[in-house]
């Protein structure tokens, strides 16, 4: 972060080349490969309209399959750039029924294209990748996967998957810095024939094209996010690669359910449909537990919680990924309990604290995030 690089110097060509090779090696791709990856500047929202819009004839169909807010924002893109869609409806904590979707596509051959987001943020769900991709193989269905929540935390086969288009980004269970994006493509598909462009900046053929020719970026590309992305897969593949970041997250999400529900917290999705990236959990069902006040007190102590898009101050998300280990689990859970035991017994209203005791808990609040960047003090 504190070097400049020329962004069409031979080591960042390399970065970008290097970038490359891991992420398809992530997928299970190794040498020659059916697929190819285009990196893009912006986060990952940017990378989905991008692989719509460039990459969907305008002709085409898609069945979107719906189960939370990050599929509903599939809707919106196609929906701007003018492309047919048809939706299909799931509770946002329950999987998508397979039986429905097959009988959907023996009804509706004009389909041609199946969306799906493989992890929603807001309930944590993971859906069936495996088995909508078996779907869109026996169907001849063309496959796109948004893997933002998931990419680098499953490990996943994008051949044995049957996935055509797959987007994600540098940050999430890859634990770069964000802002980067990128979409993993069949190559037959970024070969066809161009239609004509419906954005500059988003044209993605178009910047399939100049990293294929000339391993650079279109526009002027945030190196120093490249170079931090490079080292974050890196460090991906000294952990011991997706499997072993998978036990790492799963075991930090075992030991934050049984925890949060000891606690009184309910998980909104069943462990059947639920991953181990983000978990969403309905607080306790007391008059006097504001969910808004405990939000704050637990940021004083050092940790940062957010609600979810939907669910009001009904529901609690938690993400267990990034540089988080069962320590620092149990250390949540430990503050946790200490702020439901006082408002428990005392009725205590958080709002109400000193500003000494603001101070003290902020100042520690410095403190952990020091530890943990790597920050020391002298």
């Amino acid at each position: 972060m504190f070097k400049d690089f020329c962004s069409d110097e031979h080591e960042v060509i390399n970065v970008i080349e290097n970038v490359h090779y891991n992420l398809l090696n992530i997928v299970g791709q190794k040498g020659d490969s059916d697929y190819d990856v285009i990196l893009l500047q912006g986060p990952g929202p940017y990378a989905i309209e991008s692989a719509i819009s460039s990459l969907i004839p305008h002709e085409s169909r898609i069945l979107l399959i719906v189960n939370g807010t990050n599929a509903e924002r599939l809707i919106q893109i196609t929906k701007i750039h003018d492309i047919e869609i048809m939706v299909l409806r799931f509770a946002i904590n329950t999987a998508p029924n397979l039986q429905i979707i097959s009988g959907i596509l023996v009804e509706n051959p004009e389909i041609t294209h199946i969306a799906l987001v493989h992890s929603e943020p807001d309930t944590g769900i993971v859906n069936p990748v495996d088995e909508i991709g078996q779907l869109s193989k026996v169907f001849r269905k063309t496959f796109l996967l948004d893997a933002i929540y998931s990419f680098g935390g499953i490990p996943l086969d994008i051949k044995e998957s049957n996935i055509d288009i797959l987007i994600s980004t540098s940050g999430i269970c890859l634990e770069g810095v964000p802002g980067l994006s990128f979409v993993i493509a069949k190559q037959s598909i970024l070969n066809q024939q161009p239609q004509k462009p419906k954005t500059l900046s988003l044209d993605l053929i178009s910047q399939y094209r100049e990293q294929k020719e000339r391993g650079l970026f279109r526009f002027t590309p945030p190196v120093q996010l490249l170079m931090a992305f490079s080292e974050a897969l890196s460090e991906l593949k000294r952990e011991g690669g997706v499997t072993v970041r998978t036990r790492r997250y799963y075991q930090n999400n075992r030991i934050l359910v049984k925890g949060m529900k000891n606690l009184g917290f309910e998980p909104l999705t069943s462990e059947q449909n639920s991953g181990y990236f983000i978990s969403v959990f309905r607080v306790p069902s007391k008059s006097f537990f504001n969910l808004e006040e405990f939000i704050s007190e637990m940021y004083c102590r050092g940790f940062v919680l957010e609600r979810p898009a939907s669910g009001g101050n009904s529901l609690l998300r938690i993400a267990s990924i990034g540089q988080i280990y069962p320590e620092d689990i149990q250390e949540f859970l430990n503050e946790v309990e200490d702020i439901v035991n006082r408002v428990t017994m005392f009725n205590i209203d958080l709002s109400l604290r000193s500003e000494d005791n603001n101070l003290s808990k902020g100042l520690r609040l410095i403190h952990r995030r020091k530890r943990k960047s790597g920050i020391k003090e002298y």
